[in-house]
């Protein structure tokens, strides 16, 4: 929800993330509320950030959602940041989970699939080559999580 004053209106989140939130906002509005689904069961979300310490800033974030029903994923959302200068959604990744078993292998298959076409960020924190070659460790650590929550 945008808002300014008291006038507001609803942007989907993938119009944000797709251009720089400024490009969407217009002078004195601002982000006041993010809606986030409430899940049934059989869904299952992981967050995880690495930094050097833990109040750093990132060097990697990941962020996932699984859906599974009868052991199959139906649904998977797998969402980037901190490796590139904006968030970025792995849709070959996502692709590559549907219909498929939810497992130890599945999952390393689909976060082998993660570093594909990404313009990694080079820091004083990290290099490209760094984050390039730890990204699909923690994706598949975060899908292992995501999935290991739907099943509970």
């Amino acid at each position: 929800v945008i808002a300014r004053g008291t006038q507001e209106r609803v942007v989907p989140f993938a119009t944000l993330y797709q251009v720089r939130p400024t490009a969407e906002l217009a002078p004195g509005e601002l982000v006041t509320e993010i809606r986030v689904p409430e899940f049934g069961p059989g869904v299952g979300t992981a967050f995880h950030k690495v930094g050097k310490v833990k109040n750093d800033f990132s060097l990697i974030t990941v962020a996932v959602r699984l859906e599974i029903s009868r052991k199959k994923i139906t649904g998977a959302r797998i969402m980037l940041n901190a490796v590139t200068r904006k968030v970025h959604r792995c849709l070959e990744a996502e692709k590559a989970l549907i219909g498929q078993p939810a497992g130890t292998k599945t999952f390393a298959a689909a976060a082998a699939l993660t570093p594909l076409g990404i313009d990694y960020t080079a820091d004083f924190r990290a290099s490209k080559e760094y984050r390039q070659e730890v990204l699909p460790v923690f994706v598949r650590r975060a899908l292992e999580a995501a999935a290991t929550m739907a099943r509970a």
